[in-house]
């Protein structure tokens, strides 16, 4: 047998096993829900005006008014922190408001390219928030921008 191999086999075996750990853990919390890090400095404090910055830097920091949000302010489980702007019965959190929430279609399809949110997933939900294209962060931003002020009022 190639000892290389084996060890290369249980690697892959091991970081597999603790990345769907991880994944239920951050899906089932009540708090750390969808948040996405790069590693080094985000592109988004110098490619966002600074006057759409803080709302786009309350979106990634969940530092808002979204169902998910108030919800555990009130110790609510977040299963039952739904979004009651649309009758699709989801949570209400970032990535629903932003790639599913029928209230904001129209919104959504004039500041997004729509190949986020036909068929939405988490791996099109990061890549939109971790985008380095100034068009797509300016345009996100101002659609975040948007939701806060509907959420808040």
């Amino acid at each position: 047998m190639n000892t290389n191999w084996i060890k290369i086999i249980v690697k892959d075996t091991l970081e597999s096993q603790f990345i769907q750990e991880w994944h239920s853990f951050v899906e089932n919390s009540s708090k750390c829900t969808r948040i996405f890090k790069t590693t080094g400095f985000e592109d988004y404090f110098t490619k966002v005006p600074k006057d759409l910055r803080n709302a786009f830097v309350k979106f990634r920091t969940t530092n808002h008014r979204l169902p998910i949000e108030t919800g555990r302010w009130r110790n609510i489980h977040r299963s039952l922190t739904l979004c009651t702007l649309c009758n699709k019965n989801c949570i209400g959190d970032e990535f629903h408001y932003l790639l599913e929430c029928t209230y904001f279609d129209k919104l959504r399809k004039l500041y997004l390219h729509r190949k986020y949110f036909v068929t939405p997933n988490i791996i099109k939900f990061k890549d939109l928030l971790t985008s380095t294209n100034f068009e797509t962060l300016n345009l996100l931003t101002i659609f975040i921008k948007k939701i806060l002020n509907v959420r808040s009022s």
